[in-house]
């Protein structure tokens, strides 16, 4: 399997810690990793109602001691991608064989 993850990626995560001076909440961030992947395309949509937007969405895998989590973003070179849901835990004969996400690009 490493040997098919042919890019490296951070995980970054955002914590809330308090509130700015106007009410809103401020976050910490912290980078975890890296961790070799692979990212491959699954499906790209494009909206042109009121913008053009252009969402694509990607489909990661990771070694299974990855630390990735529904909330976080994962940086792969200088693109960010969001975490769609939970990441999946795949089985193989007598553990975890690797860890799946589903990842999803928003370019306006």
């Amino acid at each position: 399997m490493r040997h098919l993850l042919n890019r490296v990626a951070t995980v970054r995560t955002y914590d809330a810690n308090g509130f700015d001076v106007y009410g809103n909440t401020t976050y910490d961030e912290t980078d975890r990793g890296p961790y070799p992947c692979r990212i491959d395309v699954t499906r790209s949509v494009e909206q042109t109602l009121d913008r053009e937007t252009v969402r694509t969405e990607f489909r990661a895998f990771f070694l299974p001691d990855a630390d990735i989590k529904a909330s976080d973003v994962v940086v792969v070179g200088d693109t960010v991608y969001r975490v769609d849901g939970d990441p999946i835990r795949r089985d193989g004969m007598r553990d975890t064989h690797h860890l799946e996400a589903i990842l999803v690009e928003v370019r306006t």
